[in-house]
């Protein structure tokens, strides 16, 4: 395991992540985007709320899949925050959907 981490640059973990995103999901009514689905493995909970989340390995740890998109066009998520979806689409890794914020608006 610890030869195949050695290899996981940055580039090839973007590799494959976009090789799991479908960008023709549907178009979210008000902005007018396509969410791009995560097709990759998704987890059955996330934190014990119910639902079928993106996930991926990243250096042997597993990722949300949405939480790894909003690194790859952001940066940091600042520590105790969440990645939301406006869409409310579990499977969506699209930035233009994704939003920081805390599970409060989440529930």
């Amino acid at each position: 395991m610890v030869a195949r981490l050695q290899f996981e640059t940055p580039e090839r973990i973007a590799q494959r992540f976009w090789k799991r995103v479908n960008k023709e999901g549907p178009v979210h009514p008000i902005l007018g985007t396509r969410c791009w689905l995560w097709t990759g493995a998704k987890a059955t909970q996330c934190r014990g709320q119910a639902g079928r989340y993106g996930t991926l390995k990243v250096l042997g740890i597993s990722t949300r899949a949405h939480r790894y998109a909003w690194t790859l066009f952001f940066g940091e998520i600042p520590e105790g925050k969440c990645i939301l979806q406006v869409c409310k689409v579990n499977e969506c890794v699209n930035p233009a959907h994704l939003f920081i914020g805390t599970r409060t608006p989440n529930g």
